[in-house]
């Protein structure tokens, strides 16, 4: 399984939403060059990039499925219910992953 990044479609076909003028012209060229960057990654706290696909004519990236969802959802969920230790960890992780090696 994995996850996507979608623009989403408008509803109702007859109308742009702003999502479908967000997908177009400039904001897609920076998607492409974001996704030139991605593929480049090689850190062991940034998901790899498997590719870029077409859904219904959005682009997406193609990402590994992670079990307990992003980090964000996870912290939220309270299943999870990390303490101050782990949040702390979780934090200097973010920080190495966006730090060059």
């Amino acid at each position: 399984m994995f996850l996507l990044f979608v623009c989403t479609v408008s509803q109702n076909s007859n109308q742009l939403s702003q999502t479908d003028i967000l997908c177009q012209g400039e904001v897609l060229k920076d998607f492409f060059k974001e996704a030139l960057i991605m593929k480049d990654f090689d850190h062991p706290n940034v998901l790899p990039l498997i590719g870029v696909t077409l859904v219904e004519n959005y682009p997406s990236l193609l990402l590994p499925f992670m079990t307990y969802g992003d980090l964000h959802t996870y912290v939220k969920n309270k299943m999870s219910n990390p303490d101050v230790q782990h949040l702390i960890e979780y934090a200097i992780q973010v920080a190495e992953g966006r730090s060059k090696p």
